[in-house]
């Protein structure tokens, strides 16, 4: 199964050695700032998602770039299909003939790049068996993600069981 180098080299291998990945790269102490370029979706995003990744030792430095095209893919995908979900998949035409809304094809191309990301940072079950991280732990994105959201949603309840 491929480790990251970080993780070879702590285990006593050689970095010099030429079974050690070409390219690698270094940890983040920090996550940067968003890209201004991005789209305020793949803003959130990347400030969601980047520090689960850092945690998990799969977004170094050299993933950046890598990373902010996750975000801008979740950001069209996100606003494509909010679209398709708002006025539906089609629309009518000029001449009366009922046609794909664009934000269909849209849509279905982003997802399958933000899909394509996500195996590439061990964000899909097929994906995370396939990755080793430094802390020896799976990249579970969606159940940190969902243990977050649940407790930023929790509102303590009155002893008798009410609000």
């Amino acid at each position: 199964m491929p480790q990251p180098t970080n993780l070879k080299i702590a285990r006593g291998g050689n970095p010099n050695s030429i079974n050690m990945p070409q390219g690698t790269t270094e940890p983040l102490g920090k996550l940067p700032k968003a890209p201004a370029w991005l789209g305020p979706l793949g803003q959130e995003r990347w400030a969601e998602i980047g520090p689960i990744l850092m945690k998990a030792g799969v977004l170094g430095t050299r993933d950046l770039d890598a990373f902010a095209c996750y975000c801008a893919a979740w950001h069209r995908w996100r606003v494509s299909e909010d679209v398709v979900v708002k006025h539906g998949p089609t629309v009518k035409g000029a001449d009366g003939k009922t046609y794909r809304r664009p934000e269909t094809s849209l849509a279905r191309d982003a997802l399958a790049q933000v899909l394509k990301y996500q195996e590439h940072f061990g964000m899909t079950p097929a994906s995370r068996s396939r990755i080793d991280t430094p802390t020896g732990q799976a990249v579970d994105i969606l159940t940190k993600l969902r243990t977050r959201r649940e407790k930023a949603r929790h509102v303590p309840q009155s002893p008798s069981g009410t609000s």
